[in-house]
């Protein structure tokens, strides 16, 4: 399996910081989309996008940006085309707080996946066990490791049998997932329309059957969790 990848080198026109960056650039990224109509239909829709995106990264290293600074973020998808098109879109909006600097489209091979590590931070949502109506991020103080290894292994069927368009067999979640590991000690708060998006950074460790493997391809390519088009959940190979 394969996807592509596009990076996308941008120069700030204003200081941003980072817990405010996921909302600054899904707010671009949308106008952009709204320059093409199959972008715009996607970004209509409610369910699962066909692609995923990363927080914005500082060439310097550092968490927060300055007026001018060169920054990056990338865009995967399975589907080349649509990263034409997002690239066609972002380079000629008008309505940008940012200057695009460069462009470019690769096509990265998957192979096999002993575990992945979430470079931005993962958000899962759950139902409050305490409001079945309501729905809040998955924290280590409100919930346990199961109910989060349930709830990954779920969203990456789900987007592997919508992209895909194939039913996977009945499983069990320590089949697929053999392990997590919580990177940090507490959870990431970034504001988002008028709330908190709470997410943690995490390792995931696989198992070899097809089935695991084709769903840690998943996670490379549409990301860990929800909120993907947010940049939440965006991932690469563990290389050790």
């Amino acid at each position: 399996m394969r996807f592509f990848e596009l990076r996308i080198t941008i120069k700030l026109a204003n200081d941003l910081s980072y817990e405010k960056s996921p909302e600054f650039l899904s707010a671009n990224l949308h106008r952009a989309m709204l320059q093409d109509e199959q972008l715009k239909e996607i970004h209509k829709q409610k369910f699962l996008k066909p692609y995923s995106l990363s927080f914005l990264v500082a060439e310097s290293g550092s968490f927060d940006f300055s007026a001018g600074e060169n920054l990056f973020f990338n865009i995967r998808s399975f589907d080349e085309n649509l990263l034409h098109r997002f690239c066609y879109a972002i380079e000629h909006c008008q309505k940008l707080d940012f200057e695009v600097i460069s462009t470019k489209i690769m096509p990265v091979n998957v192979g096999y996946v002993n575990g992945i590590y979430s470079m931005t931070p993962v958000n899962i949502t759950i139902r409050d066990p305490k409001s079945e109506n309501r729905a809040i991020s998955w924290r280590k103080d409100n919930s346990d490791i199961e109910t989060l290894r349930k709830f990954i292994v779920k969203n990456l069927r789900s987007k592997f049998e919508y992209f895909s368009g194939n039913k996977l067999e009945e499983f069990d979640d320590i089949d697929i997932i053999e392990n997590i590991i919580i990177r940090t000690n507490k959870a990431f708060a970034f504001p988002y329309k008028n709330g908190k998006i709470y997410a943690y950074k995490l390792e995931i460790y696989f198992a070899t059957s097809k089935i695991a493997q084709d769903l840690a391809a998943t996670a490379l390519t549409f990301g860990v969790g929800t909120k993907n088009a947010l940049g939440f959940g965006f991932c690469r190979k563990v290389t050790k």
